[in-house]
């Protein structure tokens, strides 16, 4: 979550009709446990692009910090390869929203800079390849990543084809967030100062 989100929201999504009991009940439930529900909404989507990129993965070790409404995790996983992964989950970020990777093999680099959805903005990639010394950096047209996921839906049904990623993948990422949740289960600091 980023400072930016409500302007871009203002600029971009038309005008909403919200029902006020239903967006007090809303907030009370995700002020109920902010970590919790921080680290499911954002992390869901890190660790199904960590699964998407690098195969399933058990977190090894987790920690949290916390500044006020803020937190952040970092962790360590390994892959059924062998290969070891961080990662970092920050909410809410004081600047513009990224998410991204970056991946080193024996064959180079690949790291990729995902700008907020909401924003249109194009991926930015840069690819290494270590036997030419050289880089790539692909240039993507469409951007609308809503629209693209509905196609994509719409094309594999149409196509009797699995939809990408399925519910299996959706399970899999939840089942991460349960384990860095539980290795980074502690109280929060306002709550230990009042005991």
């Amino acid at each position: 979550m980023s400072e930016l989100r409500p302007p871009v929201e203002a600029t971009l999504f038309p005008a909403m009709l919200v029902d006020h009991d239903v967006r007090s009940r809303e907030t009370a439930l995700k002020a109920a446990n902010r970590k919790t529900h921080l680290l499911a909404t954002h992390g869901i989507h890190t660790f199904d692009l960590m699964r998407f990129l690098l195969g399933d993965l058990t977190v090894a070790a987790a920690i949290m910090a916390v500044d006020g409404v803020d937190h952040s995790w970092h962790g360590i996983a390994t892959t059924q390869a062998g290969a070891a992964a961080s990662f970092e989950i920050t909410a809410s970020v004081h600047a513009e929203w990224t998410e991204g990777f970056q991946i080193y093999g024996s064959k180079g680099h690949i790291s990729a800079d995902i700008p907020f959805p909401f924003s249109r903005a194009a991926s930015r990639v840069r690819i290494f390849r270590a036997e030419e010394s050289s880089y790539e950096e692909p240039v993507f047209g469409d951007t609308d990543a809503y629209k693209l996921q509905v196609e994509a839906f719409a094309a594999a049904i149409l196509g009797g084809r699995s939809v990408e990623p399925n519910a299996r993948d959706g399970l899999k990422a939840l089942e991460i967030v349960d384990t860095v949740n539980s290795l980074t289960a502690r109280e929060e600091p306002d709550q230990r100062k009042s005991a």
